[in-house]
C-alpha cells in the first residue's frame, strides 16, 4: 500500500518491486534463465499475478488488473513507486529486513525520527561499504 507522504493529500514514495529476481553469474542454465526472466515480465504473466493471484506488480500497465478491495491503494501506491537503487549493495541492504525492523519499533512505540536516522544511517554504512 502508499506510505502516507509529508502532507495529508500527497502519498509518499515506495519502492517497486523485483529487486531480487536476477540471474546469477554463475548459473550453468544462462539461457534458460532469461526465457524464465522473459515469462516473468511477459504481459501476460503480470497480468496473472495481479488479477488471479492479487500480487502487487510494479508496473502500471498490470496494476489495473488488480482487484478486490485493496486495489485502489496498491494501484495508488504502484503508481508512486520508485526503482530500487542501482547497486550491488542492493541486496545486502534488501536482505538486512530493515522494512520489518521499522514497522517493529513503530509499533513498540519509538520515535518516528529517532527510527528514521536510525535505519538511514544503516543504509548509508551499508550501501557505501
Amino acid at each position: 500500500m502508499a506510505l502516507p507522504g509529508t502532507d495529508a493529500d500527497t502519498p509518499g514514495t515506495t519502492f517497486a518491486g523485483g529487486s531480487n529476481v536476477a540471474i546469477s553469474a554463475a548459473s550453468a542454465h544462462q539461457e534458460l534463465s532469461r526465457e524464465v526472466l522473459r515469462l516473468i515480465y511477459s504481459d501476460d504473466f503480470q497480468t496473472m499475478l495481479a488479477a488471479d493471484a492479487g500480487w502487487v506488480p510494479g508496473n502500471l500497465d498490470h496494476a489495473s488488473a488488480l482487484e478486490g478491495h485493496s486495489a485502489e491503494a496498491f494501484q495508488e501506491a504502484v503508481a508512486h513507486s520508485q526503482l530500487t537503487p542501482n547497486t550491488p549493495s542492493w541486496g545486502v541492504a534488501d536482505s538486512a529486513q530493515l522494512p520489518l525492523e521499522i514497522w517493529t519499533r513503530i509499533a513498540d512505540g519509538e520515535d518516528v525520527e529517532d527510527i528514521a536516522a536510525d535505519v538511514d544511517a544503516q543504509l548509508e554504512e551499508i550501501l557505501n561499504d
